[in-house]
Formats: C-alpha cells, structure tokens, sequence
C-alpha cells in the first residue's frame, strides 16, 4: 500500500484528500488502518511538496501542458492522465468529440497519455502518448501523429517514432515533475480551447 500512495503522489493529479479516497477506493475489499492511510499520505503529500520546492521553475510537464494546449487550440483533443488504460483515454477522447461535435466545434483528432503512462514516466524517465484522428483513416492519423511530434520538438522535446500509426509517440528523456494542482490540465481547460475551434 505504501507505493501505491507514493505513486499517486508522485502523480501531482491529487491534493491529500483526494489522495486518501483513491487509497480507500484502491483497496475497499481489503481490511485498512484508516489513521495509518491518512498518516501515511499525509507524510507522503508534504514530502512532496518540500521536493517541489527545489524543482526548476518550468519542468518538463509545464512544457507539456503548454503542448497539449496548442494542440487542443488547433482541433487535437488532447487530455492529460485520460483513465487508467488506453482504451478508457480513447473513450473520453471519443466522448469529448462527440459533445463538442454537436456543438458545431472541429476536432480533427486527438492525443492522451493514461495513468498507467504516468507510471511509466514516474518509473523510467520516458512517456508515450496515444494518438490518432476519429474515424480510424490511416492518411490523417499520421498526419494528426507529425503535428504532434513537430510540436513536442519545436517545444524542446526529443521524440522517439516510426511515424505510423501503430506505434505510440515516445517522448525520451521525460522527468516527471508535476507540482499539485490541475487547472492547466482538466478536461475542462482542453474543452474551452477546443471551443474556439469552431467549424465552418
């Protein structure tokens, strides 16, 4: 239990509290210490924030979220720690592009990395983003794939990619350094920029 909650620190998408609910959600079919859980997240949580501290002011998951928002301002949906496999971020993906296709807003593909992706990157210095356009047409899926891969590197990053669509965008070296809290990095804030994309 110990690393389950140190990763999901780790992961900066959670303050404490939250923290302490996913810990209880994680493991409702087992027999918890409930003072211990919240002890523990406690100690973990502050921790963080006192390494927080000493972090470069842009890290490398500010230059991502600045990605992600020049790809949701040109029709990319893309969404930060999008469900706990590839498929769940590939729903929401979908579910976004249908809300806001009603609203006659243009949404030409999408991008999105998992929390099994965020591990990856807590764990191993690297993350992978999911890519692709909505109607599974190879042609625009490469396409919607360089745009992404022009703009990581234009922002600094180095990408590893076959440029097809059955291989995943690897970004290498990544550090994960997320501080708390999550306004440059909701579905929300991915919607209102896609909403000035409107169709013609």
């Amino acid at each position: 239990m110990t690393e389950e909650i140190d990763r999901l620190t780790k992961s900066g998408f959670y303050d404490s509290t939250v923290l302490t609910d996913q810990v209880f959600d994680m493991f409702s079919n087992e027999k918890v210490d409930t003072p211990w859980v919240i002890e523990t997240v406690t100690h973990s949580y502050r921790k963080r924030l006192v390494e927080q501290a000493s972090w470069p002011v842009t890290t490398d998951f500010d230059r991502l979220a600045s990605v992600f928002d020049l790809l949701n301002s040109n029709s990319i949906i893309a969404l930060h720690n999008a469900g706990n496999t590839r498929d769940e971020g590939l729903d929401d993906a979908n579910d976004i592009h249908k809300e806001l296709k009603i609203k006659n807003i243009l949404c030409r593909g999408f991008c999105c990395y998992d929390t099994q992706d965020v591990d990856g990157a807590i764990d191993g210095n690297f993350l992978y983003l999911t890519f692709g356009d909505f109607d599974e047409n190879n042609k625009r899926c490469i396409q919607i794939g360089n745009e992404i891969n022009a703009t990581l590197q234009r922002c600094g990053f180095k990408t590893k990619w076959d440029r097809t669509c059955d291989t995943r965008i690897r970004i290498e070296p990544f550090v994960w350094q997320k501080r708390f809290g999550n306004k440059n990095c909701t579905y929300d804030h991915a919607k209102e920029l896609l909403s000035h994309n409107k169709s013609s």
